[in-house]
């Protein structure tokens, strides 16, 4: 299943993201930190443009201009990961990594 989020500040136009919905929140969350970032200085252009699953874990993918948000965007990237490992990719309710043929994170009614 593919997410898409339509004007929202920190996401960039078209982007696509390769996962359940029960990880929106979580993309909005960063969205929002992204945008945040971006407010800082015009030169830096922050946005989310996609994201997708990885070992079971959201992979969020971020563009930017310049040198000096590299650390806030892996930041960015690292603390929702570690987030999305704690949520049912299905659902939005707790849950955690599971190997279901392959790795997921779900909560135990979509395990």
């Amino acid at each position: 299943m593919a997410l898409e989020f339509h004007d929202t500040a920190g996401i960039a136009s078209g982007s696509v993201f390769e996962c359940e919905g029960g990880w929106s929140d979580l993309i909005t969350k960063a969205a929002a930190e992204a945008a945040e970032v971006d407010r800082m200085t015009e030169d830096w252009n922050v946005r989310i443009v996609g994201g997708w699953v990885t070992d079971g874990a959201l992979t969020l993918q971020i563009f930017y201009a310049g040198r000096w948000p590299h650390e806030v965007v892996k930041s960015i990237c690292d603390e929702y990961r570690a987030k999305s490992l704690t949520i049912c990719e299905v659902c939005g309710r707790p849950g955690r990594l599971r190997s279901i043929g392959v790795a997921s994170t779900r909560c135990d009614d979509h395990a």
